[in-house]
């Protein structure tokens, strides 16, 4: 006679006690959104992908100087709302923020304001597209995506990455040098190896060519051109006179690549000009020198010099 079946026991517990196996992975909370007027709400998200871009989808930053100007304006907003990155295509932009929804927002409003004035554009912005970012990969991906919008869009407007916070990520701009710890506090496991990866071509040691000497000062304060005596300028003259006066240029050649009189160049030399400046000068300039051969094709797309031997 066969034994009569049993169901199995259910553990026991205390009064108040789990019963959930522990061996199971604990179930992952979805989040929380509240719904507001200004749509869905994350109170706890990491921080917010914005995304703007005029009524008719019309082209607004597709030059240097463009690039550069729009640079500015998101630095300037961005840097006391959490400004993590940010990347410029032709006809819209992204922005990552380490901050709230209402934060978010208004970075986005002064933004636009700014940007139709400094630009001079004749239509206004659609309403802005702001996401909360809601987990810790979800940040890193969402920071890298808004400095790839060249490989995004597949647009060769921007080879100096002007219009994205790339340049702030590797020093090679000075507009705002707080933005780097903002993303490494944030980001830790990025490595200066993986944004020079980037850049599409190698910083490497070597000659420069002093011949962009004056973009490359322009472009380390986000600045159009050099013209002009307010304080920005004079410190990139400053730093570029001092960078060509260190590898040997002569005090003529340095007030010709800078259109300034040997004089001014002479008085340039003089005061120190700030390391970091120096070095964002320096930075420019390799990358300019870098791509300048690439062109040439002295090295290939890579980065790699054309007389290196093939890999493997």
């Amino acid at each position: 006679m066969s034994a009569k079946y049993s169901p199995p026991s259910q553990p026991t517990t205390h009064r108040g006690a789990s019963t959930r196996d522990e061996t199971r992975p604990a179930r992952r909370e979805r989040p929380r959104f509240r719904r507001t007027r200004a749509g869905l709400v994350l109170d706890d998200a990491l921080g917010h992908h914005v995304t703007m871009r005029l009524v008719d989808e019309r082209v607004f930053a597709a030059t240097p100087a463009a690039l550069r100007r729009t640079a500015r304006v998101l630095l300037a907003r961005g840097a006391a709302r959490g400004l993590l990155s940010f990347g410029v295509a032709d006809t819209h932009l992204h922005a990552v923020l380490a901050c709230d929804r209402a934060t978010a927002g208004v970075f986005a409003q002064t933004v636009e304001a700014s940007l139709r004035a400094v630009l001079s554009l004749p239509v206004p912005f659609e309403a802005a597209r702001i996401r909360p970012i809601v987990e810790q990969r979800h940040l890193a991906h969402a920071v890298r995506y808004a400095l790839r919008q060249d490989a995004r869009h597949g647009l060769a407007l921007d080879p100096c990455r002007d219009g994205s916070a790339l340049p702030e990520l590797l020093a090679m701009r000075v507009v705002d040098t707080h933005l780097a710890a903002r993303v490494a506090a944030r980001l830790p496991r990025w490595s200066r190896a993986e944004l020079l990866a980037l850049l599409g071509v190698e910083l490497a040691p070597g000659p420069l060519d002093f011949a962009q000497l004056a973009d490359a000062a322009a472009a380390a304060f986000a600045l159009p051109e050099l013209d002009g005596q307010d304080a920005e300028r004079s410190t990139a003259r400053r730093a570029a006179v001092q960078l060509a006066l260190a590898a040997g240029l002569r005090t003529r050649r340095v007030a010709e690549l800078l259109s300034v009189t040997a004089r001014s160049a002479q008085r340039l030399a003089l005061a120190p000009a700030p390391r970091a400046a120096l070095r964002a000068v320096e930075l420019q300039l390799r990358l300019r020198t870098a791509l300048a051969a690439r062109e040439r094709g002295d090295i290939d797309a890579e980065g790699r010099s054309a007389a290196d031997p093939p890999l493997g």
